[in-house]
């Protein structure tokens, strides 16, 4: 899977660099995936997969809970319209939540093909996009592919890539390099790219953990951004490093701004034709209903008007009066309205218990308050986050299930991003990954803290991990980084097995 993923990696650069347009499709035997290109920029993504739909996605952020992705869904299946729209239009999601919601969608298609567990095949298709093909999205091309490169790659594979003997040179004058977001530990090696060193030397200058390093040069050298060279390289003697692409946006730095402008509009656009389609929709069903009520009248008249006139035109033929009696012994005598009065009970004497006639008896409001539901003790972490509702099931056959809960204990509005592993300690007492699913077995988070199951809390997630033990997990081990690999969570919390 790694030399596969690396070679996925080289193609979306490749399409990037080339300014090609079309699709590229990544298969599985349970998944499909596309990525969409236009003139080299990834401009959409989608996935078959439930996990990756929009609706779970806003579901999973705490955009919307479970009950209004029920309602809209129905709502959807009878008005018709996309699932985003719907949910505006019902009030249950703002417009700029929908754009975040969108554009978080397509980032996590993307970069989980860098983490697929299956076998996959990909291909492109070269062919121009229709223009409500594909929602276009302001994706900073050169940003994801060196995002992706950081996430990929063992130690080995890429040292044969790079060869430890090679000089590296890379120029800060590059257009491209100074669009790059570089993470604040690779500003710091930057300026030893100059050709005087090796890649060798450079992992032996301790300045960043040795995969960290090769992933950040392979990621640049996968941008074509890096050379590589037998000898020393020299200012007056390096080779001329090739074209580099046009930036995306290089005349409108607020791009992204105009874009989320763009989709509003576009957004209040398809909310107002739904509402319209609705209006038509309730019209064309009173319409069938008038015409219904009208088809049935007309069949009634037909009916029985022709014997009804049949009838009276043979009494006029006889000079017979209408027969009125039975209808005349039927109607019951008009009551006076001095009877009337005396039969029915007068309301304004009947008294209340305890209170005048006219004195209306005050009600009392029953708020029925519903406890909160009672969380367990938060355990050890941060400022930023904790782990509380920690619980362990056994599930029988040597199978468990963890579940807990991870917060934000941040302050009201804010968000915290990172990666998150979670670990089971075996009979030797090693420290065994159970969360994400990952090829290692060795507890090596520290180094490789972004292949953990990258989250973005606003107030808290839901964590729920199955796994198989041969006996049954003394210790269970709850550990999160922040985005910069900063720990943030290292707790074990007390394990009783349900």
């Amino acid at each position: 899977m790694e030399g596969k993923e690396l070679a996925l990696l080289g193609e979306i650069s490749r399409l990037y660099l080339e300014k090609r347009t079309g699709e590229l499709m990544v298969k599985g035997p349970k998944f499909e995936k596309r990525v969409f290109f236009e003139q080299g920029r990834i401009i959409f993504a989608v996935s078959n997969l439930e996990q990756d739909s929009l609706g779970n996605i806003l579901v999973d952020t705490e955009k919307i809970t479970p009950d209004d992705l029920l309602e809209a869904e129905k709502t959807r299946h009878k008005e018709g319209g996309a699932l985003g729209t719907v949910l505006v239009w019902m009030g249950l999601l703002s417009a700029e939540d929908l754009y975040w919601g969108i554009r978080f969608q397509a980032t996590r298609i993307i970069y989980s093909l860098f983490k697929l567990e299956e076998d996959f095949n990909y291909s492109f298709a070269a062919r121009p996009l229709g223009a409500r093909e594909v929602l276009r999205l302001n994706f900073q091309t050169p940003n994801i592919i060196m995002e992706a490169a950081r996430r990929i790659g063992s130690a080995s594979t890429l040292l044969t890539q790079l060869r430890p003997q090679s000089y590296v040179c890379f120029s800060m004058d590059h257009e491209l390099g100074k669009a790059l977001d570089f993470l604040p530990k690779e500003k710091e090696i930057l300026p030893l790219l100059n050709g005087r060193y090796t890649v060798k030397k450079l992992i032996g200058l301790g300045l960043m953990e040795d995969l960290e390093l090769l992933r950040m040069l392979h990621g640049l050298r996968t941008l074509r951004m890096l050379i590589l060279a037998e000898e020393a390289i020299h200012a007056e003697t390096a080779p001329a490093a090739p074209p580099p692409p046009a930036l995306e946006h290089p005349a409108v730095p607020d791009s992204a701004g105009h874009e989320a402008e763009e989709f509003l509009a576009q957004e209040a656009l398809e909310v107002s034709s739904l509402a319209r389609r609705r209006l038509r929709l309730a019209r064309l069903r009173w319409a069938a209903i008038i015409l219904l009520f009208a088809a049935l009248g007309a069949a009634l008249v037909w009916r029985f008007y022709p014997a009804a006139l049949a009838a009276v035109w043979s009494r006029t033929a006889r000079n017979e009066p209408p027969r009125v009696e039975a209808e005349q012994e039927a109607t019951p005598a008009p009551v006076p309205p001095q009877a009337q009065t005396a039969a029915a009970p007068s309301q304004s004497t009947a008294e209340a218990p305890g209170g005048s006639p006219d004195t209306e008896q005050p009600t009392a409001d029953v708020v029925e308050e519903t406890p909160g539901e009672p969380s367990a003790p938060a355990q050890q972490g941060t400022a930023d986050l904790l782990v509380d509702q920690f619980t362990v099931e056994g599930l029988g056959r040597n199978r468990y299930r963890v579940r807990f809960r991870l917060a934000n204990a941040g302050p009201a509005g804010s968000e915290r991003l990172g990666y998150l592993f979670v670990a089971r300690r075996d009979v030797d007492g090693k420290d065994v990954i159970v969360h994400p699913a990952m090829a290692t077995e060795q507890f090596d988070a520290r180094v490789d803290f972004r292949r953990g199951d990258s989250f973005r809390i606003a107030r808290y997630r839901l964590v729920q991990v199955e796994f198989e033990a041969p006996s049954a997990p003394s210790k269970i081990r709850v550990v999160a980084f922040d985005r910069e690999g900063k720990l943030k969570v290292d707790v074990e919390p007390p394990v009783e097995i349900r």
